[in-house]
């Protein structure tokens, strides 16, 4: 299609210059692979200290290593589709679209700040698994909120 294409392991130093990180602002690391990708990162990070990483993470687990290396612009591959796919589930199911934008901004919301929280206590299981918790009764009060209801009650 006339665009230039780098094969090889995105980590090496020399693959990096060939494709003209040093020149770019941002580099886009999408890579299936969890350890390679944050093995580029920490390569990016070392050779290329003023390149801004936006990351695609393939998991929550995933996004919390991204996290600890300081990459602030993650998106969660499943997340993301996922929550677009609700919404159009909760139209066919008589939910006005308004309604069901509002829904799943309000879950990704919560969602995103539940990212942060969990992601400070991750390695006290006690304190996650408590956070996660805390987390469900949220969600339940955040998505009632404004009298806002859907055809599925949370779990009590």
């Amino acid at each position: 299609f006339g665009s230039k294409v780098y094969y090889g392991d995105a980590s090496r130093t020399d693959l990096l210059e060939s494709a003209g990180t040093a020149r770019a602002k941002y580099f886009v690391l999408a890579i299936d692979d969890v350890d390679a990708s944050l093995k580029t990162a920490r390569a990016v990070q070392e050779h290329f200290p003023n390149v801004t990483i936006m990351a695609r993470a393939r998991n929550r687990g995933h996004a919390y290593d991204l996290m600890d290396l300081g990459i602030a612009d993650i998106k969660r591959e499943t997340f993301d589709s996922g929550i677009y796919f609700v919404k159009d589930l909760l139209v066919k199911m008589g939910v006005a679209e308004s309604r069901a934008v509002d829904i799943v901004e309000r879950f990704k919301r919560h969602d995103e700040t539940q990212l942060v929280e969990q992601f400070k206590v991750r390695s006290d299981d006690k304190m996650f698994v408590s956070i996660a918790k805390q987390s469900t009764a949220q969600l339940a009060q955040v998505l009632s909120d404004d009298n806002l209801q859907t055809r599925v009650k949370p779990k009590a």
